[in-house]
Parts: structure tokens; C-alpha cells; sequence
């Protein structure tokens, strides 16, 4: 696709890159009560080295959503974005 092509990997680049085409559109309405249990994408079948981009069209303050992470993989230690 061009997005890739023109901004994210050159084509001239010799990196082998792979990319979901369409992609997966996430929608979490708010205020959320229920609650995902935390969880890393590996658990349900994503590769190493997959990358998720998380963006926010509201704010998160008014909606009560948050994406939490750890600071490294397994130490627990999940704080929101």
C-alpha cells in the first residue's frame, strides 16, 4: 500500500516488513464498566514484534477508557498510557 511504501518502509529499504492489509479496526466505546482482564497479545496468537497504535478520538478522562502496559514483559507492573 502506499501509506507503507511512502512514510513507514521505503521500498528502496532492504528490511522485510509485513503488514496487515485491511487492518483491524478496535472500537472501545465509553465510559466502559467492564473490564478486560490484562492480558498481552501474545496470549492469543500475535507474533514477537507486532506493533498495536492506540488512538484515542475522544477524551479518555471524559470515557474512562485506558490501554495499560508494563514497563518491561512480565514484571506486572501495568500503569495507563
Amino acid at each position: 500500500s502506499r501509506l507503507i511504501k511512502n512514510n513507514i518502509i521505503p521500498e528502496s529499504s532492504t528490511v522485510k516488513f509485513y503488514y496487515q492489509r485491511p487492518p483491524t479496526l478496535r472500537i472501545q466505546p465509553g465510559p466502559a464498566r467492564a473490564r478486560v482482564n490484562r492480558h498481552k497479545d501474545k496470549d492469543y496468537g500475535h507474533q514477537n514484534g507486532e506493533l498495536n497504535f492506540w488512538i484515542p478520538l475522544t477524551n479518555r478522562l471524559d470515557t474512562g477508557v485506558d490501554l495499560y502496559v508494563e514497563s518491561i514483559e512480565d514484571k506486572g507492573d501495568y500503569e495507563p498510557l
